[in-house]
């Protein structure tokens, strides 16, 4: 037993004396690499409400792509009142200027100059009050849920490009907000490799939140008509594109476009409780259209007219 004991001694001490051997030649000849981090020199933008501060923004030397700003999200109140401190250091700041765009940052939709500012000696203090999204009388919305449909839009529909929204993947709380602004009608250009998943009742198509594309794509082809062979087919494939050309091969494409397209009209009412009128036109890189909802045609009309009397 005591030489037991000798031995599980003798092992952890030479353990040990290993740690400590490695340790220091380890640190032989490291220099320290750490410093202060310098001062801050541009300025920093808070969200501001009731003196809580909050959603810090940090300021760039150069343009910036909107998808590096998303992050920045304030809410507005009903008012649309917005307010902001921005954080001096030891800038001097000689005037204020904002601008709101689309998410894109393609279209400049209000900005304004020289704002009025409250220095209280660390912070400039401003209110903003933003413009209605919607110009008065735009009863009826024009909405891309991203550059593909924002692209096949000015490329390939007499629409007018300059009036449409991005929604992003947040197509059921666009609906949402539509009706509680009162909105008559929305009508979505949509690639099929974010709507499709609509035709299951998804309204948030972020691939994080749900992604059921091949699956939704392989029921509707059965409830076309489809051979069991082709299901399989689509539920292997990669990408839509790649489904869509197996739907092709087997001669189903339109009868399948027609059940899903029945079914992303059936979930977009069923979403607004018929409360608006709402549609979509559905494409895709290689075929190009690929159809559209019962509604889309009479929203087409709408938007049109609804321009026309605009201009």
């Amino acid at each position: 037993m005591k030489r037991t004991i000798i031995q599980y001694t003798t092992v952890v001490l030479a353990f040990l004396a290993g740690m400590i051997f490695m340790t220091y030649m380890t640190r032989m000849g490291n220099r320290d690499m750490t410093g202060d981090m310098a001062q801050a020199q541009l300025p920093v933008v808070y969200a501001e409400q009731d003196g809580v501060l909050y959603n810090e923004m940090h300021g760039y030397v150069e343009d910036m792509d909107g998808a590096s700003m998303r992050d920045s999200v304030i809410g507005v109140s009903e008012d649309h009142k917005v307010g902001l401190a921005l954080e001096k250091y030891n800038a001097q700041i000689k005037s204020v200027s904002y601008e709101v765009r689309s998410l894109d940052m393609s279209r400049l939709i209000e900005g304004g100059d020289d704002l009025q500012a409250e220095d209280d000696g660390k912070y400039l203090h401003v209110s903003l009050t933003l413009k209605d999204l919607l110009t008065q009388g735009e009863e009826y919305l024009l909405v891309t849920p991203g550059n593909y449909g924002a692209d096949y839009l000015r490329e390939h529909m007499d629409l007018p490009y300059e009036k449409n929204i991005k929604c992003s993947n947040y197509e059921g709380e666009t609906i949402d907000m539509a009706i509680d602004m009162g909105v008559k009608g929305i009508l979505f250009i949509a690639h099929i490799g974010k709507f499709v998943k609509v035709a299951a009742g998804i309204m948030n198509t972020h691939s994080h939140s749900a992604d059921a594309r091949m699956e939704v794509l392989a029921s509707n082809a059965i409830r076309a008509g489809a051979s069991l062979e082709c299901a399989k087919e689509i539920l292997n494939a990669s990408t839509t594109d790649e489904a869509i050309d197996i739907l092709e091969k087997y001669q189903i494409l339109q009868k399948t476009m027609k059940e899903i397209l029945d079914r992303i009209q059936f979930y977009l009412n069923h979403r607004s409780y018929e409360q608006i009128l709402l549609g979509a036109v559905i494409f895709n890189n290689t075929y190009g259209y690929l159809g559209q909802t019962a509604d889309a045609e009479k929203l087409i009309k709408l938007i049109n007219a609804q321009n026309d009397e605009a201009q």
